[in-house]
């Protein structure tokens, strides 16, 4: 239920905004959602057994001219996976959790 309402919620706010021109050079955005795993452990897509991992992000985007923008974005949040059909020992683990960041800079064409 949190997933439909936080996705109605973003596409309300996506078409209420407006793109860069050349009065409005700057673009500040704001991005979240939530991450799933799906690996060798196992698949978690859509699992209610499993944790709801969530990231966050911020981008900065500058109107250069006509055809071209350059955007600096970072985002930061956690991603994990526990394996119930599994008993956990000490040697091997049924779970992890990672923290991760990400950054780029692009420029657009």
């Amino acid at each position: 239920m949190k997933k439909t309402i936080l996705f109605c919620l973003g596409l309300t706010y996506a078409f209420t905004m407006y793109s860069q021109t050349e009065e409005k050079k700057w673009n500040v955005g704001l991005h979240g959602g939530l991450v799933e795993y799906s690996g060798d452990l196992g698949n978690g897509f859509y699992q209610s057994n499993q944790a709801s991992y969530a990231f966050g992000g911020i981008s900065v985007s500058r109107y250069l001219s006509q055809h071209t923008d350059a955007s600096l974005y970072f985002s930061r949040g956690e991603l994990g996976y526990v394996d119930h059909s599994k008993i956990s020992t000490d040697l091997v683990p049924n779970n992890f959790l990672v923290r991760h960041n990400t950054s780029n800079l692009v420029l657009r064409l």
